[in-house]
Parts: structure tokens; sequence; C-alpha cells
């Protein structure tokens, strides 16, 4: 949780709380309303700053639970930052590129995990899939600083959304090794598969894919 974020929240809650305590003390000690009167107006507006405290911390929360990548809505939040920042039309090829590769990934997730958590193609499920989410983040990153005005490509983008595509290929592949035979039995030949999880897994520790590298 962003502890700023929660702060902030809070204070605000905090401030309108006191300017209910405040007007409460204005209708009965300045104004001299009845105190019938001065009860019932400050009891609604308790009612209502209760209700925006609870829900603006709510608010948050969920926001949080957004930003797991295990959360239903955290690929629909993702994709659609990238689709929606900056130009839209500026780079619209390889946001889709890149788009339609992380739904391919994602898709096949449910079988993964079937296959058990603790297998090296589970492995490279969860690594390809942060690599490409880097990418993304990368991406969309980008987009958002590009210098629209003067339309310079520097190939960023293209690199960006060719090396997904290129994972993709390489995953699907095995995938359908996978398929083609049990991932339990070690039937065959996963020396490849062994090469692709360590090559992610040094893409994850040198941070290959972020701006400027």
């Amino acid at each position: 949780m962003d502890i700023k974020n929660l702060i902030k929240v809070n204070i605000i809650n905090i401030v309108l709380l006191l300017l209910v305590c405040g007007l409460y003390l204005f209708f009965d000690n300045v104004l001299e309303m009845s105190s019938g009167f001065t009860i019932g107006v400050t009891a609604v507006l308790a009612v209502f700053w209760a209700v925006y405290a609870i829900y603006s911390n709510y608010t948050l929360l969920v926001s949080d639970k957004d930003d797991d990548v295990n959360s239903k809505n955290y690929t629909k939040k993702l994709l659609n930052k990238l689709k929606t920042t900056g130009n839209v039309k500026t780079f619209a090829q390889e946001r889709a590129t890149l788009c339609r590769v992380y739904e391919s990934v994602v898709s096949r997730k449910s079988y993964v995990e079937g296959k058990g958590t603790y297998t090296k193609l589970y492995d490279l499920y969860e690594l390809t899939e942060s690599q490409i989410i880097r990418n993304i983040e990368n991406a969309t990153e980008y987009v958002s600083t590009y210098d629209y005005i003067s339309g310079r490509d520097t190939g960023y983008m293209r690199r960006l959304a060719n090396e997904s595509t290129v994972l993709l290929d390489k995953f699907n592949k095995l995938m359908e090794l996978s398929v083609s035979y049990d991932d339990t039995s070690r039937d065959y030949d996963t020396r490849e598969l062994d090469d692709m999880i360590e090559n992610l897994e040094k893409m994850k520790d040198i941070g290959k894919g972020k701006l400027g590298a």
C-alpha cells in the first residue's frame, strides 16, 4: 500500500471531521441555534463524513489490489494505460503488438498452473510474463515522455515490440513441447527450456529493456 497516499487521504478526512465539529460549535455558540437543530445538522454532516472516509480508504485499498499482477483488473489496467498514454495514434502498431503479446502469454496461465507451480514450465511462464510487463511499463513511460513535436523516432518502441514478439515465439515453441510431452516425465530434452530460463533470469538481473539501457 502507498503509505503517502494513505496519509494524505486520512489527513483530509481529519480536516473534514474538524470542520464538522467546528460547525457544531458555530451553530451552538455563535448562532445560538436550538440544540435539536444543531445536533440534527451535525449528525447529517457526520454521516456524510463517515461515508466519505470509508469510501476514500476503500478506493485506495482497491487501487492497491489492482496493482497486484494476480488481480483480475491488473491486465486491463496495465494495457489500458499503454493504449491511452500520450498521443494514441503515435506508435499505435507497437502498442498493439505489446498488448497482443501480453494477452497471448496470460491466456496460457491456467494451463501452466495446472502443470504445477514448481515446474520449469511455470518458472518460464513467470519470467516471460515479468519481462513483457517490464517492456510494457517501459513503453508506457516512453510514450508519456516522447517528443511529439519533433516526432523523432529512435526505434525504442520498435525494439521493445520486436523483443516481446521473439520472446512470445520462443515461449509458444516450448509450450508446444509441453503439450506433446508430459512435463513431469522428463522424456524430452529440456536444454532449450533451461537456456531460455537462464537468459530470462539474466535479463531480470541486469534490467534489460529499461529506458537508457
